[in-house]
């Protein structure tokens, strides 16, 4: 089993969601087309691998993450 973390994908569900805000919702920074999901949706199906990352902000953000948790444990114990 795999779980895919995708980034900011370019999909149309910002003009088919329902916003109360009077502006449109816009993807901000690097956008990622749907192929990109749809290849790794495809290379984990042939390869196990338990996470897989779309986009390089995402697995950076990840890593942040383990390194702030990593430390916060250090801290705690």
């Amino acid at each position: 089993m795999t779980l895919i973390h995708p980034g900011r994908i370019d999909t149309p569900y910002n003009e088919h969601a329902r916003s109360y805000i009077s502006k449109q919702p816009a993807h901000r920074g690097m956008i990622y087309p749907p192929e990109a999901v749809a290849e790794a949706i495809l290379y984990s199906a042939e390869h196990q691998k338990r996470n897989m990352y779309v986009g390089t902000l995402v697995s950076k953000l990840n890593s942040l993450l383990c390194w702030v948790l990593w430390r916060h444990d250090l801290w705690i114990s």
